[in-house]
């Protein structure tokens, strides 16, 4: 009966530890810096991952700051395939928006570490 449980007891633990979490952490992590390049406060910058299954939202976003964002595809998104888009609001009638980037079976299909100025009348990912 003991050596059942030792055995289980190892068992829990090798599978709290596997290689598939860093797999995840690593390999399908995505990473943004996303820079206000405008002479004022941007108060909403949303990324869209999938017309809405997953958004992250910057507030209050001061001139010449750099928020810092990264993801995981498996472990965020959860789904294989879709694209992710950029929104700078500026008040409620007035925004800007990019279509950033499209990812396919995990992989992340355009230039990753990424980043993107919001100016007042377009957003551009940094070559």
């Amino acid at each position: 009966m003991n050596t059942l449980r030792i055995i289980s007891l190892i068992f829990t633990i090798f599978s709290q530890f596997s290689c598939e979490d860093k797999f995840y952490k690593e390999k399908f992590d995505v990473k943004y810096a996303i820079i206000n390049k405008t002479d004022s406060i941007i108060p909403t910058i949303k990324v869209n991952a999938n017309n809405g299954a997953k958004v992250w939202v910057f507030k209050d976003v001061y001139p010449g700051k750099t928020e810092k964002l990264t993801f995981n595809i498996k472990r965020d998104l959860r789904t294989s395939e879709g694209s992710i888009t950029l929104i700078s609001s500026f008040n409620s009638k007035d925004s800007v928006y990019l279509g950033v980037a499209y990812y396919t079976n995990w992989y992340y299909l355009e230039k990753n570490p990424a980043a993107f100025n919001i100016y007042k009348d377009r957003i551009e990912q940094v070559k």
